[in-house]
């Protein structure tokens, strides 16, 4: 009866949890976005000169969707894990304390390998957006002056250049495959030591008696549950510092500094009446770069400028 009131509760609350978590998500993902498109509108010119369009869209697709991948995957998927771990760390101290203590020796196998994996997996995908942020730039490039690019005949020189890089950043997601799958396969082999481990000193146990044969089955199948919690904590911390990756680069908008800004020192213009006068003035967006020089004008505020 409490299966059936639990299968119950999860069909009947699947929609609503589903639903409110997929409100969270792209209420999180449009507040993300819309911060950064304000920041993109309020940079300078010379920010979208020096990054470029293609540079700028790849940043922030990789970023805010990987950024929000990670947010889910943490808020969503930790807590459940933790409970199931300690849910069955109780019931398998319950049934046998000596060889929950064998099987807990295992346990920090799988973080450790984790946190290491996680260092690698982190720099990768930092390389990994540096290339496709390069690559797509370029791409951008390409098209917005393809008429340039057709009028020297380069086509199959930007071409051939645009598949060699996207095949050096596939070779690096390939290269990446295989040493995720070599660190899944280190942390499979930890569950399957401890179950081996608990089985040999619990068939120990069972031939003097001091176990049923029902208990060690029992036991044997809770280091499934147990170790399925601690892989997931440890894809969520790995998921975690990807997601740090990502967001560094929608950062790198949202923290770009403003060429030109106030001096510390300025003062707040109010209730200014009156006529306005520039006498011998110089302006340039970077120093030593002038675009006006000993530029003077006088603006009356009784003057009326002629309409267009």
């Amino acid at each position: 009866m409490l299966l059936v009131a639990f299968g119950a509760a999860r069909t009947l609350l699947a929609v609503p949890l589903d639903t409110a978590t997929w409100r969270l998500r792209i209420a999180v993902h449009y507040d993300i976005t819309r911060a950064t498109v304000d920041r993109l509108h309020a940079l300078p010119l010379s920010y979208h000169r020096r990054e470029g369009v293609g540079a700028i869209m790849t940043k922030m697709e990789r970023g805010i969707n990987g950024g929000i991948a990670a947010f889910s995957d943490v808020a969503f998927a930790l807590a459940p894990q933790v409970f199931y771990l300690v849910i069955a760390l109780v019931a398998m101290f319950r049934l046998e304390p000596r060889l929950t203590l064998v099987v807990i020796a295992f346990l920090p196998i799988p973080p450790i390998v984790g946190a290491r994996a996680a260092t690698e997996q982190s720099a990768r995908e930092r390389a990994l957006i540096k290339r496709w942020t390069k690559i797509f730039s370029r791409f951008n490039e390409v098209l917005s002056g393809i008429l340039v690019v057709k009028s020297f005949a380069v086509e199959d020189v930007e071409k051939r250049r645009f598949l060699r890089d996207t095949r050096a950043a596939n070779d690096v997601v390939i290269d990446g495959v295989a040493r995720d799958a070599r660190t899944t396969a280190l942390k499979q082999g930890a569950m399957a030591l401890s179950r081996i481990a608990a089985l040999g000193l619990g068939a120990w146990f069972v031939a003097r008696g001091e176990v049923t044969v029902g208990t060690l089955v029992a036991f044997v199948t809770y280091t499934g549950v147990l170790f399925g919690p601690v892989q997931g904590v440890t894809n969520v911390y790995q998921t975690y510092r990807r997601g740090l990756v990502a967001l560094e680069t929608v950062f790198s908008i949202l923290d770009a500094p403003d060429v030109v800004v106030d001096a510390p020192d300025a003062l707040v213009a109010r209730g200014l009446r009156g006529d306005v006068e520039l006498a011998h003035v110089d302006f340039g967006y970077r120093r030593g770069h002038l675009v006006l020089r000993d530029v003077s004008l006088r603006a009356s505020r009784r003057t009326r400028w002629p309409r267009r």
